[in-house]
């Protein structure tokens, strides 16, 4: 089965004439959305007489698609001259291949007037050649403002994030980029310097997004690398950042506290470091190069499951607030960290500072809203 969902703008008239039909007919349909379990290439037909759609959603998740399915997709992508905002949601397939998916994101090339491009994978496949598509793509489409790249459970090949890499410094016009790499393949350690130096490239950068949940990735090395990005003079207002189940120490916390602390230009800042090695020290550091970002106004802080850290954060995080008057968001998560009464006292003193529009502290053992 399928949902189809159509959008077109409201009947100019009600007469049953020819001539009023006829201008009902032609006029554009705007938005499309399509959700397919279950069923293979019924809907290209639908696809090929609609050339005008400048919103398309798509989510695949059909286990009959072929690569010849893929290359029709390409073809009608083509024709779409209006397209501006292109999501597409690609399940695992035991039928189609990485060519496959190449040919799809070939079509992608040809939409000139693109300005959101969201990218969802979740396939156990080689990615070379489709990061070099990728590549390909951001180097023709350099309009795009806003991506989005989801790639879950896929074999990252040795030059695959740089080739991406190459491709992300032609988007100078890019505004928004929200990057999720999780599974349990390796990431090359060596490719992470270059996708971080194209990130710091992007003039127009304003928010940023990395969620990292890859277990055998190294926090240490991508927090030195966004300490460099921020260092570089970095636009960027919005930063959220996911590493888990990685090794973070303090010394990668050190060096990405330096970069923040050259770079002023934060509103919203959010960080989850589950499961790191990162101690008290290293949070007090991180806490300490937010000072000087006059415009922050939203704060977030995940530490779930970190041994190294004490009920002291509490007093860290307090004496920020005092210290930040201007913060309304705040957020600080602590599942499976030890609280005493101590903690308790400093989280209440904090709450107390002032009215807050958002005041969450979550534990094991606690939970205040």
């Amino acid at each position: 089965f399928f949902f189809l969902m159509i959008r077109r703008p409201p009947r100019s008239t009600q007469s049953r004439s020819s001539a009023a039909s006829d201008v009902y007919k032609r006029q554009p349909i705007n938005k499309l959305s399509f959700f397919l379990f279950g069923m293979r290439s019924n809907l290209l037909p639908a696809l090929r007489c609609i050339p005008t759609v400048t919103k398309l959603i798509l989510e695949l998740s059909c286990y009959g698609l072929t690569d010849e399915d893929m290359e029709n997709y390409s073809e009608i992508l083509c024709s779409m001259k209006r397209l501006s905002v292109f999501t597409i949601y690609l399940y695992s397939d035991s039928n189609l291949s990485e060519k496959g998916c190449t040919q799809l994101i070939d079509g992608i090339s040809c939409l000139q007037s693109l300005l959101e491009l969201s990218l969802n994978f979740n396939k156990s496949q080689n990615t070379q050649n489709l990061f070099s598509s990728l590549r390909d793509v951001f180097m023709k489409t350099t309009s795009i403002n806003s991506l989005s790249l989801v790639l879950e459970n896929l074999i990252f090949a040795d030059h695959g994030l740089v080739s991406l890499s190459q491709g992300l410094v032609a988007l100078a016009c890019l505004k928004q980029l929200k990057l999720f790499i999780s599974g349990e393949r390796r990431i090359p350690e060596e490719s992470i310097p270059q996708l971080l130096y194209s990130i710091s490239q992007l003039p127009f950068l304003n928010e940023l997004m990395l969620n990292f949940r890859i277990p055998s990735l190294k926090g240490d090395i991508l927090l030195h690398n966004l300490g460099r990005l921020f260092n570089s003079g970095s636009s960027i207002a919005n930063l959220f950042l996911v590493i888990m189940f990685n090794s973070i120490t303090d010394d990668g916390a050190f060096a990405f506290a330096d970069g923040l602390a050259n770079s002023k230009n934060l509103t919203n800042f959010s960080i989850n470091f589950s499961g790191s090695l990162i101690t008290d020290e290293g949070v007090s550091k991180i806490v300490c190069a937010l000072l000087p970002h006059q415009n922050l106004t939203d704060v977030s802080f995940v530490f779930d499951n970190c041994k190294m850290i004490s009920s002291r954060v509490g007093f860290i995080m307090a004496n920020f607030l005092k210290l930040r008057q201007f913060i309304t968001s705040f957020s600080l998560r602590l599942d499976y960290v030890a609280v005493n009464n101590e903690m308790k006292e400093a989280i209440n003193q904090m709450k107390n500072t002032r009215t807050f529009k958002k005041f969450i502290f979550q534990s094991e053992r606690l939970a205040l809203f």
